[in-house]
């Protein structure tokens, strides 16, 4: 069965606030777009108050500051069921006693949906999900993987204008996990679906964004692609949050308009200026592991001379960590390297050209 793509719209949040009982403040002037059909997520450690701005979304929490708009409606004083959502809660919230069919037909007869259109809306929904004969199994008779197919065909058999998200895999164990957020994935692209997704998994962000939003204590720390996140994070916090990094210690030798002369554990290069460094003396600058390249000699490029302290093997590729002085840098290795090393080796390393990226504090 073909799916339609549903009538989707855009959501702007702006300057939302949302205060708790003994003033903690969950949210603080949040502002974000979503463009019709995109799949922005929310990402952050725990309490930093994604979770509370999907619910601002949703009405599930009323906001003390700020307005929410879904396509060119002002939805903020409005109740869950008139703002046109789907939502997917992290515990699926499925009914234990109401059957997978039952279940998904739940919020169309809530809405008084004729019944032949039920019947034709639930077929779809389970068709999309890939749940076609298993209508009459309780949530009990399924696995992790079939009770969230279930919950998600129950937000999408409403045709909603918008799809949100709550942590829905983080129940599953990792390789279903990775199974499910391809598919969601596809399913959203297929239906052309604006999707507002929270997660904790920065893996899982990367993956499957277009957008990521990522937040700590309340407020957003950087919004961007994903691919911006990582490879240009606007401070230490977000370098490293997303991935894993090195940080370094950068001497800044000479200023230019566009560029710093630097100095990195005694070996002098050039890097990109950021527009917040001003007269500082020394700044933060990182290298991705997958960045970092070691060789056998100093003259093959290597800037640094180092002792491997761990290899540890992963299959397409080995994670080492050589220590060079008193600092610690971590490389990946892809596919089988050219020089076979063991712990206690001698070798010299260095980044790739622009690789190094300097961060505020």
């Amino acid at each position: 069965m073909t799916s339609p793509i549903l009538r989707s719209v855009g959501v702007r949040l702006d300057h939302a606030t949302k205060i708790f009982s003994g003033g903690v403040i969950a949210v603080n002037d949040v502002s974000f777009s979503v463009p019709a059909g995109h799949l922005v997520t929310l990402l952050g450690p725990s309490g930093c108050g994604k979770t509370t701005t999907l619910r601002l979304i949703a009405g599930l929490e009323q906001m003390d500051g700020g307005a929410l708009f879904i396509g060119d409606r002002d939805v903020t004083n409005l109740p869950p069921h008139e703002r046109g959502i789907g939502m997917v809660f992290q515990s699926y919230a499925l009914f234990p006693h109401l059957t997978v069919r039952e279940n998904v037909a739940y919020g169309l007869e809530i809405a008084h949906v004729r019944r032949d259109q039920i019947e034709t809306d639930v077929k779809w929904a389970l068709e999309l999900v890939n749940l076609t004969g298993l209508e009459n199994r309780s949530p009990a008779q399924l696995s992790g993987g079939q009770q969230q197919r279930v919950a998600l065909a129950r937000a999408l058999v409403l045709r909603p204008q918008v799809l949100l998200l709550d942590e829905p895999l983080s129940n599953l164990d990792a390789k279903l996990r990775k199974a499910m957020r391809e598919e969601i994935r596809a399913l959203q692209t297929e239906l052309h679906a604006t999707t507002i997704y929270v997660t904790h998994d920065q893996s899982e962000a990367l993956a499957i964004s277009d957008t990521v939003v990522l937040m700590r204590q309340g407020v957003i720390e950087q919004m961007g692609p994903p691919e911006e996140l990582y490879e240009k994070p606007a401070s230490r916090f977000v370098a490293d949050f997303v991935g894993e990094t090195n940080f370094l210690t950068a001497q800044v030798i000479a200023r230019a308009a566009e560029r710093l002369d630097v100095s990195i554990m005694g070996h002098a290069t050039a890097i990109a200026r950021p527009a917040w460094v001003a007269d500082q003396q020394t700044i933060d600058v990182i290298c991705r592991p997958e960045a970092m390249v070691i060789y056998g000699a100093e003259g093959e490029g290597g800037w640094w001379e180092g002792r491997v302290t761990t290899l540890v093997y992963q299959g397409a590729q080995t994670d080492c960590v050589v220590k060079v002085g008193e600092t610690l840098i971590r490389c990946q290795m892809v596919g089988r390297p050219a020089r076979r090393l063991h712990v206690g080796d001698t070798v010299w390393l260095g980044p790739r050209p622009d690789s190094l990226h300097a961060v505020r504090p």
